[in-house]
């Protein structure tokens, strides 16, 4: 019946749909998928697919601005390894992308101390 499936529901198929058009490369169209996914509800997964899209689209500011909200969202949640991997490509996107070293050093040491008393994983 049209209209009675969940609002969660059709947030993660906005996610599998805006993750299939990265895994193809349409950049545009993974982009416009996950701001749509970000109306509906603010979430770690779909600002990270955002910054992702961006980043590829050469827009390091909304990708870098999409990575600092998702860190926060991580952090909150108690998501500890994932909040690292975050703070991780944040240190890249400053020192690589914008040659601000000292702020990446920040967020590079910030995923150290997250991870420090974490197990080894693959």
């Amino acid at each position: 019946m049209p209209g009675t499936e969940s609002p969660q529901r059709d947030g993660d198929q906005l996610l599998a749909a805006a993750g299939t058009a990265l895994g193809r490369r349409a950049w545009e169209d993974a982009l416009e998928l996950y701001e749509q996914a970000l109306e509906r509800e603010e979430t770690a997964e779909a600002l990270e697919g955002y910054a992702a899209a961006s980043w590829w689209l050469d827009d390091v500011d909304a990708a870098i601005r999409a990575r600092e909200r998702a860190y926060l969202l991580r952090r909150d949640r108690g998501q500890t390894l994932e909040a690292a991997r975050v703070a991780g490509l944040l240190a890249w996107d400053f020192g690589a992308m914008r040659g601000v070293t000292a702020v990446a050093n920040g967020w590079l040491q910030r995923a150290r101390r997250l991870i420090e008393d974490a197990e080894p994983a693959a």
